[in-house]
């Protein structure tokens, strides 16, 4: 049970804690508990050394045993706490802004047109060029027949990039209806023409004759601004079934199997 307390031990109580004479006043004042120590933004109380020292320095007394001396001062309002005088503005550093002129969009990177091929078909088989009418894709299934020879093509192609060791070779063979454009004619080493890729037709002139379905899908390769291939790719299906082989355009060709 709490013991009532006289106003005298109330303002004696008020004196012991805070160092300051207890007013008199009327029972429904609010006691008000001092401290010195407050935030000088919003005159918040805080905890001893996160705030601004209000006190007297030297002063605040000698809580001794029997009771205190000395005297504090009354804190600042907090309105004088808050003076823009007594408060440090942040520094707020400006970025520079980016140059927007280097900045490439995520997904709009700047990329080489793609070149579109036209295609032709001829003699069952389809072509496609590019824009200096060289081919660069031949498919189509396998027929017999005899094409006449186009020898002024076979003569000239490559044209500045032929080599001396070079025949007019053909994609697509004359005993398969190869046609005698010259898009299907390209310079082509003599010994890989004689060797190799003859013995490649005659695997499907076999199958022709067996009457098995032969098809073949045949992809040069062409370094920049060159008009000799490199290599020929070459993939091909007897009745479905796929084999696929990349042939250098090269006299160190070997025979193939070997």
């Amino acid at each position: 049970m709490a013991i009532p307390q006289s106003d005298d031990v109330r303002a004696f109580s008020y004196w012991l804690r805070t160092g300051r004479r207890l007013a008199r006043r009327s029972p429904a004042t609010i006691e008000v508990k001092f401290n010195p120590w407050h935030d000088p933004a919003n005159g918040e109380f805080t905890f001893a050394n996160s705030g601004d020292y209000h006190a007297r320095r030297g002063g605040g007394g000698d809580f001794g045993g029997g009771g205190s001396s000395g005297s504090y001062d009354a804190p600042r309002s907090p309105r004088a706490a808050a003076k823009p005088s007594l408060v440090k503005k942040q520094q707020v550093s400006k970025a520079k802004a980016p140059d927007r002129t280097s900045i490439v969009p995520v997904g709009l990177a700047v990329r080489p047109p793609v070149e579109t091929f036209r295609r032709v078909t001829k003699n069952g088989y389809e072509f496609e060029l590019d824009s200096g009418e060289q081919m660069r894709r031949a498919s189509g299934t396998l027929t017999k027949g005899t094409e006449k020879r186009n020898l002024r093509g076979q003569r000239v192609a490559g044209g500045s990039d032929r080599r001396s060791t070079d025949d007019g070779g053909h994609y697509i063979a004359r005993r398969f209806n190869g046609p005698p454009d010259d898009f299907n004619l390209f310079p082509q080493d003599a010994n890989f023409n004689r060797g190799t890729y003859r013995l490649l037709e005659e695997q499907w002139a076999r199958a022709k004759r067996a009457g098995k379905k032969v098809e073949i899908e045949i992809v040069p390769g062409f370094e920049a601004g060159s008009t000799r291939p490199y290599e020929v790719d070459v993939t091909f299906w007897i009745n479905g079934r796929r084999e696929s082989i990349k042939f250098p355009n090269e006299k160190s060709e070997k025979r193939r199997g070997k």
